[in-house]
């Protein structure tokens, strides 16, 4: 973006000496321009050692402190920083003092080489990306760390002011457990019915000490039952009103297309792979006769959701059951059974874990 700011004028011009500058002060009520925000470029030279202190105070009387300031680079910020600065190297920099205040200082304290600082007020303090860390301070720009692999969520990370290498880690895209690994999340499924979940760009993935570590979305470092008191560590997570699990997003639909059923018998539905449990997350299903449907773990009479009674050829679409309703055990088969004998078609959808 661009910044509305005044010709560029000189503070310090190839000093080779320790100097203090006052700049932008407003005496006896008869005041300069007063900025938003200035601009400094600095540069040193001959085998430079300097330090460079940003200073403001808001009446005559009072005393220069340190004054907040952001380095400039590439388009980019670093975090909000009030140390002194250290110049000890040729290569040009360009920092911005943030809301300065009636009365500003350059203090410039030399060691060897020469010093040159220009400046320029700006009109107004530019809004660049950027976003708070832990203690309010601004983070700088986000640096991709990781790719959108079987298991990985496209991933990045902000950096929390000069020499920071850790950072918060973040998911780039909404992404939900499909039981085996992480999916995208999109406006629609590929097949079945649309989606009601949406698209949120950034999610901060913390580490907590449990649930597995925030460096990877790897399926197996994850776990679900993360304690209340933690934040869950990556993607979409859902409070179940007592810990975190992991949103699941559907990968397996099994269709049911006109199979017979007996009231207090039942069919099998849906039989998970060796050693998973299924998950139902939703169904939807028409009756050729007036009943209600009832979904049973693994045999009728263990009764894990009931839809409400049809009427002769009505549907029954519960296309949202939430997180799902896992399986007691592993190899446990969805049953269906009706409360009065009908034809049931439709899909039913979860996943297997």
């Amino acid at each position: 973006m661009s910044i509305p700011m005044t010709g560029r004028f000189i503070v310090a011009n190839a000093i080779t000496a320790t100097a203090t500058t006052e700049l932008h002060t407003i005496t006896n009520n008869n005041g300069q321009y007063y900025a938003q925000g200035i601009l400094f470029e600095v540069v040193g030279s001959a085998t430079p050692n300097w330090t460079l202190a940003f200073q403001g105070k808001t009446h005559p009387s009072g005393t220069y402190a340190n004054w907040d300031y952001i380095q400039v680079a590439n388009g980019m910020l670093t975090g909000v920083v009030t140390a002194t600065l250290t110049v000890n190297d040729t290569t040009r920099r360009f920092y911005l003092l943030l809301n300065p205040p009636q009365f500003v200082q350059i203090v410039a304290t030399r060691t060897g080489g020469t010093l040159t600082v220009y400046g320029a007020y700006t009109s107004v303090t530019p809004v660049f990306p950027q976003a708070l860390g832990a203690n309010g301070q601004v983070v700088s720009a986000l640096q991709t760390t990781g790719g959108d692999g079987a298991n990985n969520a496209f991933e990045g990370r902000l950096l929390l002011g000069p020499g920071d290498t850790s950072g918060i880690r973040l998911a780039l895209d909404n992404y939900a457990f499909n039981g085996t690994g992480w999916d995208r999340m999109v406006s629609g499924y590929a097949s079945g019915p649309a989606s009601r979940v949406g698209i949120l760009n950034v999610l901060p993935m913390l580490d907590t000490g449990s649930g597995g570590s925030a460096d990877t979305n790897a399926a197996s470092a994850q776990a679900d039952a993360i304690g209340g008191g933690s934040t869950p560590p990556a993607a979409l997570w859902l409070w179940n009103g007592a810990t975190w699990d992991r949103q699941r997003t559907a990968a397996k639909f099994v269709i049911v297309a006109a199979v017979a059923i007996t009231a207090a018998t039942g069919a099998t539905i849906w039989t998970p792979a060796s050693g998973k449990k299924f998950r139902l997350m939703g169904y939807s299903f028409s009756a050729s006769a007036a009943a209600s449907l009832i979904f049973g773990d693994n045999v009728v009479g263990t009764v894990i959701f009931r839809g409400p009674l049809l009427a002769a050829a009505g549907i029954d679409s519960q296309y949202d059951l939430g997180n799902g309703i896992l399986s007691a055990a592993a190899n446990n088969v969805l049953k269906l059974d009706v409360s009065a004998n009908a034809t049931v078609t439709g899909t039913v959808w979860g996943t297997e874990e």
